[in-house]
């Protein structure tokens, strides 16, 4: 191996390990930055793919990798421009695939570079509305209802990490995201279809009861968790004082370094929208590994109050439960990775998760 190839493999490894030591976030945050851009003319492009590579697989710490962007694009701005092209053709490419799970946590980072004003909060509005053009177009009205949902999930599933400063969800700006998933909900069959990603994803501790009354021969009809996912937004964002987070965002504590940057536009050149499309009705999304894994941690109890109530509402739920799906998403063949970073989210949620891993 030669010095170069030495130096991008000390490079990458930074990148990786970033924000996985106990020592202050926003120190390591400052110390890679002054590495990354003493060698960032040397290694752009390999550290561009590194970091949105990050982005997506390392989900959990998407708000690290964002701030890091912006850091980097105060001293050298063709960096974030590059880095938002290259996470906006991911998208576009995941979402061409149907590879839904790394949509969500491509678009995850986009809101996390919009909050690290990276990218313009108008850009990020833009891209929700695209994603809810499709369900709502007149020729996709012969397709199932359920892979329609999952383009309408993937807008509301990014709405927990927006930050207020930029993103707020209740500003003017957002209110045609609103207007279109009240539009799409307004006309969407109550129908039960045949299981989707979302119903893949979507059990919860009740599953065991539910599974037992279906023995009995008292089936339930199951939750229609994309409708659920909604009604807690609009709570949470449109009618509630909204006093608790539902995600950290490490940019705030960057916020005068990041001011500076002229934020970036995006546009249908960048996301090449004529090449996104709504599945036809015979492809379903099947995750069965997933959902054995996932049923593990649903059969974990929440911490509770003293009253017996649970701690968390139902998007803080939906928050943790989205991190454990994506880490094993990402790291099903790599165990001892994957129970690394599932440990580690305990240490700032509640949830019971340490015999299990």
């Amino acid at each position: 191996m030669n010095e170069r190839e030495e130096t991008l493999r000390t490079l990458k490894a930074m990148i990786v390990r970033l924000g996985d030591k106990s020592s202050s976030i926003e120190d390591s945050i400052e110390d890679v930055v002054k590495q990354l851009d003493k060698e960032v003319n040397n290694f752009h492009n390999e550290l561009v793919d590194t970091i949105v590579e990050c982005g997506r697989a390392l989900a959990v710490k998407s708000s690290i990798y964002a701030t890091v962007v912006g850091l980097l694009s105060v001293r050298k701005p063709s960096f974030g421009d590059r880095v938002v092209t290259k996470t906006a053709m991911e998208l576009s490419g995941t979402i061409e695939k149907s590879q839904y799970l790394d949509a969500r946590s491509l678009l995850r980072f986009i809101v996390e570079l919009t909050n690290a004003n990276v990218i313009s909060p108008v850009s990020l509005v833009h891209i929700f509305n695209t994603l809810l053009d499709l369900p709502l177009d007149e020729k996709y009205s012969q397709n199932t209802r359920c892979n329609k949902d999952v383009l309408v999930y993937l807008v509301l599933a990014s709405f927990p990490w927006c930050g207020r400063i930029r993103c707020d969800l209740n500003s003017e700006p957002f209110q045609p995201v609103w207007d279109k998933l009240e539009q799409y909900f307004s006309g969407r069959s109550a129908d039960r279809e045949a299981p989707s990603i979302l119903q893949s994803l979507q059990k919860s501790p009740a599953d065991k009861e539910e599974d037992e009354d279906e023995e009995r021969g008292e089936a339930k009809k199951e939750a229609d968790f994309v409708v659920q996912l909604y009604e807690h937004s609009i709570n949470h964002w449109k009618r509630e004082k909204r006093e608790d987070r539902l995600t950290s965002r490490t940019s705030e504590g960057f916020e005068e370094q990041l001011s500076p940057i002229e934020p970036i536009k995006l546009n249908d050149g960048h996301l090449n929208v004529s090449e996104w499309r709504v599945d036809p009705g015979n492809k379903r999304f099947y995750f069965p590994y997933l959902r054995t894994s996932f049923r593990i941690f649903s059969a974990r109890e929440y911490a509770s109050n003293e009253d017996g109530n649970d701690q968390q509402t139902f998007l803080q739920k939906f928050v943790l439960n989205a991190y454990m799906i994506d880490i094993i998403n990402n790291f099903e063949s790599n165990h001892k990775e994957a129970v690394r970073l599932l440990t580690s989210i305990t240490n700032s949620s509640k949830l019971i998760i340490g015999p299990c891993v």
